[in-house]
């Protein structure tokens, strides 16, 4: 079973992540929208020499 999500920096649903995980059911993530907009996520490519993009892809990675 498959369930999709939107998750982004801005909306986690770590709850709902973990109880899809307990279930066994394969979560797919939907994040809509542009980042390189967006004044924190600057401030934090900028500190690591790296793209706004980049900084979200890293976060996404990261969260599995």
């Amino acid at each position: 079973m498959i369930n999709q999500v939107g998750i982004h920096l801005y909306l986690v649903q770590q709850e709902l992540m973990d109880y899809l995980q307990l279930q066994n059911i394969t979560i797919e993530v939907l994040a809509h929208g542009r980042v390189d907009d967006e004044s924190i996520l600057s401030n934090i490519a900028n500190k690591y020499h790296n793209s706004p993009s980049q900084i979200t892809l890293r976060w996404q990675i990261k969260k599995g």
